[in-house]
């Protein structure tokens, strides 16, 4: 079907979002704490469906970071 938008999705296992998550918010500037600390609960968040709050919203976080 031409002009339709194809959607994969992929299994990440919950240890690899939060350590990503983790890692480009110190690349960012956060305190290593603080970005464990945000990045479990961005994780928590997609792992019980609060996907709007989880890791959907980390390029816009990065984004504004001085």
């Amino acid at each position: 079907m031409s002009g339709e938008a194809s959607t994969e999705f992929r299994l990440i296992a919950a240890d690899a979002i939060r350590s990503f998550i983790g890692r480009s918010l110190v690349a960012v500037g956060l305190t290593r704490e603080d970005a464990a600390r945000v990045a479990e609960l961005m994780t928590e968040a997609d792992l019980t469906g609060a996907d709007a709050h989880g890791v959907f919203r980390l390029p816009q976080i990065c984004e504004a970071r001085p």
